[in-house]
């Protein structure tokens, strides 16, 4: 609790936040040790709030930066994840229903396999744009292309197998 008197003997409490008084009293306060520069008790309360202001900011400073590398190292990890989701997405899925195609044992239509590249797409550029790296973009802006060239060669499958 904060207690203190106003121009009466009523004391103010208020339990928390400063009430209108305190604030008041506070202000009046300050308002004093700042005319008073040249006495000392008012040159000794100016360094006591220089050395607080001081000794926080290298601190207030350090989170600040600590906060922003730990928000960068999460969206790494997580671009780590989603790619290695991606790739076992790939493997798993993928690679049966392309030779289950190339054997003749799905057709196109009935396999998903424009559903899994589309999502594999989609996937791949939200990691393109999660990425700060201009070298590590240009990276998945090949993966993309590299995917265009599977879905080309698709679609080449496609017409060969109709033509049979």
């Amino acid at each position: 609790m904060i207690s203190a008197y106003y121009r009466s003997d009523r004391p103010i409490v208020h339990d928390g936040i400063l009430s209108y008084r305190n604030r008041v009293l506070i202000m009046r306060y300050l308002s004093i040790v700042l005319n008073k520069r040249k006495s000392i008790f008012g040159k000794i309360i100016i360094l006591f709030i220089m050395m607080v202001a001081l000794m926080l900011t290298p601190v207030i400073i350090q989170n600040i930066t600590s906060f922003r590398q730990a928000q960068l190292y999460g969206e790494m990890l997580n671009n780590i994840i989603n790619a290695n989701q991606l790739n076992l997405d790939v493997v798993e899925n993928i690679e049966p229903i392309v030779w289950n195609i190339v054997a003749g044992k799905e057709n196109f239509t009935d396999s998903g396999i424009w559903e899994h590249i589309t999502d594999i797409r989609s996937r791949m550029v939200q990691i393109r744009n999660n990425t700060d790296s201009i070298e590590n973009r240009g990276r998945m802006e090949i993966s993309i292309r590299a995917l265009s060239i599977v879905e080309n060669y698709q679609v080449r499958l496609k017409v060969q197998i109709s033509e049979k």
